[in-house]
């Protein structure tokens, strides 16, 4: 009786330890997809994207693909340097300059309740506010 009462009992507090539905769960931004909500606190009219992999980014905005390198560190800092994009025009080109502008001033992110990565400028402004996509 005694063997199958303490397999029995850390059976149960394993299972009271498991996370529970809706419960916040911890993104990591490491080779996670991202596409843009909103620039300056204004929605977006042209689909984009940010790729974040361990020292790079990468993706599509308003009319190009871009790349760039970025340094995350632990207190949640971030610096995104060196972007560069191909250079096709379009309609949207200046929402995809305001993308860019942006993402050379973030200085910290955070993730919301609702899964959104929010960047922000070093007076911490909204820079961009994004959806994951993977």
């Amino acid at each position: 009786m005694k063997t199958l009462l303490l397999p029995l009992i850390i059976l149960l507090v394993l299972a009271s330890c498991k996370s529970k539905k809706g419960a916040t769960q911890t993104i990591k931004l490491e080779n996670s997809s991202w596409e843009v909500i909103s620039l300056s606190d204004k929605p977006v009219k042209a689909k984009q994207t940010l790729v974040l992999n361990s020292d790079q980014i990468n993706g599509q905005a308003a009319c190009n693909k871009y790349s760039g390198s970025i340094i995350i560190e632990e207190n949640k800092t971030i610096k995104i340097n060196d972007i560069l994009s191909t250079k096709m025009g379009c309609d949207k080109l200046s929402e995809e300059q305001l993308f860019y502008t942006n993402l050379r001033n973030v200085a910290s992110y955070e993730i919301s309740k609702n899964e959104e990565l929010l960047l922000y400028s070093k007076d911490k402004t909204l820079l961009v506010k994004l959806k994951k996509i993977q």
